[in-house]
């Protein structure tokens, strides 16, 4: 069954292709998302979509928190 993509999904992805941040690849995969058909057709790109989402936003919260110490750690 054939997806049937318009131009505003076709635009979303071209920005998630250029996108270079974390923040810009997110808000691209939303405008996918939210743009995207949803039938049963589309149900394999929506699954992709959705995990490289996710995996974005995980990548965005990890950049901060990997050098901090815990605030409960007391020196002797």
């Amino acid at each position: 069954m054939p997806a049937n993509l318009g131009p505003d999904y076709l635009s979303a992805e071209q920005e998630y292709r250029h996108a270079q941040t974390a923040p810009e690849k997110i808000t691209a995969l939303e405008k996918m998302w939210a743009t995207l058909p949803k039938h049963k057709g589309t149900e394999k790109m929506q699954a992709d979509i959705k995990k490289r989402l996710s995996q974005a936003r995980k990548e965005s919260q990890k950049k901060g928190a990997v050098h901090s110490t815990p605030f409960y750690l007391v020196e002797r």
